[in-house]
């Protein structure tokens, strides 16, 4: 069996399990390319090893494309397309490096500020587009797919919500939105149809010609704002600002509001997970980084605990 059948195979098998398998989709093109249309049975384990580690090194990169390509091989030997997989038995896990940064209300207002202004030479997208697309991202606390990938016709606001559609696992959801958020929407939105057309499946957010804004530029123009800002030395190591931080940031700061209004924050957390999208709570869970306030709030509730606890001892 050819190696592009092989994986188109496993393609359509995990799209009808309802996975989008989109960045795997990637690796696997990026595979066959470099291979050619060869017999997956001939592929040998220097040409696998040269393709996960290209530089002679293994990065990030090389860990990503393992995993990818492991499943498609665990599939092919399953179905005896291959007797045994060509890949390394297993890879070194290098320390994960990417962390999560969780912008602070002092910052996220400093960021808006500074998309209400001209921040970039010539760009391609208009004034106020970027500044709706973090109001949104941050109110509703949607992924960047989600939101570059809103139609006019999915947002209401006499009713105050946004129809996210076809999203990870192919769930759609309806999005309720806070005051604030529907008033930012509907000034942009105004702003936006004097230029652009207003009709049901035209996008969102747009370039100034008028096509769907896409997600390269729309972080693009963030890491911009970002660096205007001075921010991209988060907790001592270089990164670079990531737009989807500003939906880890919403949940945060929505669990550290819970705590400091006394909230029942486990029986809260279920709603939240259904709130943005997740497929169970434990997926929320993860989002929860120990930011110190967080850390502060959770600390100052087991005290209070342990002292009723001790009272009636």
């Amino acid at each position: 069996m050819r190696l592009s059948t092989a994986v188109q195979m496993y393609l359509d098998y995990k799209h009808g399990l309802g996975m989008k398998f989109l960045s795997e989709g990637f690796i696997f093109a990026a595979f066959c390319r470099a291979l050619g249309n060869v017999e997956i049975a001939h592929v040998t384990p220097t040409q696998a090893w040269r393709f996960l580690c290209p530089k002679g090194r293994q990065t990030r990169g090389s860990e990503i494309k393992y995993f990818a390509l492991r499943g498609l091989y665990r599939f092919a030997v399953a179905r005896r397309y291959v007797s045994r997989s060509p890949l390394p038995t297993r890879m070194t896990t290098l320390p994960q490096v990417l962390v999560p940064h969780i912008y602070s209300r002092d910052e996220l207002a400093q960021l808006l500020r500074l998309a209400c202004a001209r921040y970039m030479r010539c760009p391609r997208v208009e004034l106020g587009v970027i500044h709706a697309l973090i109001v949104l991202m941050y109110g509703a606390a949607l992924r960047t797919s989600e939101a570059l990938g809103l139609d006019i016709a999915d947002v209401d606001l006499e009713q105050r919500h946004i129809h996210v559609r076809n999203t990870k696992f192919y769930k759609t959801r309806l999005v309720p939105l806070a005051g604030d958020v529907v008033a930012a929407l509907a000034r942009y939105l105004a702003e936006r149809n004097r230029r652009h057309s207003s009709a049901p499946t035209a996008p969102l957010f747009v370039f100034r010609n008028g096509q769907r804004l896409s997600d390269d530029a729309a972080r693009r123009h963030f890491r911009c704002l970002c660096r205007r800002a001075g921010f991209g030395i988060i907790s001592g190591i270089a990164t670079e600002p990531r737009l989807h931080d500003l939906r880890h940031s919403a949940i945060v700061h929505r669990v550290l509001a819970w705590y400091r209004d006394g909230r029942d924050v486990q029986a809260l957390l279920p709603k939240l997970s259904t709130y943005v999208g997740h497929k169970d709570v434990a997926c929320t869970q993860r989002y929860l980084r120990l930011v110190p306030e967080l850390l502060e709030e959770t600390n100052r509730r087991f005290a209070a605990h342990a002292r009723e606890v001790y009272r009636h001892a």
